[in-house]
């Protein structure tokens, strides 16, 4: 499994992550979402000293999403990062 940080993320205009970018490159929400449950790839997202938080599939009243949460508010912190 390759463990890849993701540094910005790509949002719709209701600000949904629909991909995820890093050193890889940019990856669909969609395939992000299969390479993740398929135990192909981790992503996460690298915090200060060495930690990361993983990126995880959640599942919402309209379907599968992803979701990253560092600050222990609830909210889904992947739509803090930067635009890719």
């Amino acid at each position: 499994m390759s463990e890849l940080p993701v540094y910005r993320t790509r949002k719709d205009q209701w600000g949904n992550i629909v991909a995820l970018g890093g050193e890889f490159g940019v990856i669909s929400h969609d395939d992000a979402i299969l390479s993740i449950e398929r135990n192909i790839d981790l992503y996460y997202v690298p915090l200060e000293e060495g930690a990361g938080s993983i990126v995880e599939v959640a599942v919402g009243p309209l379907g599968k999403y992803l979701r990253s949460q560092w600050d222990g508010q609830g909210r889904n912190n992947l739509v803090d990062l930067p635009d890719c």
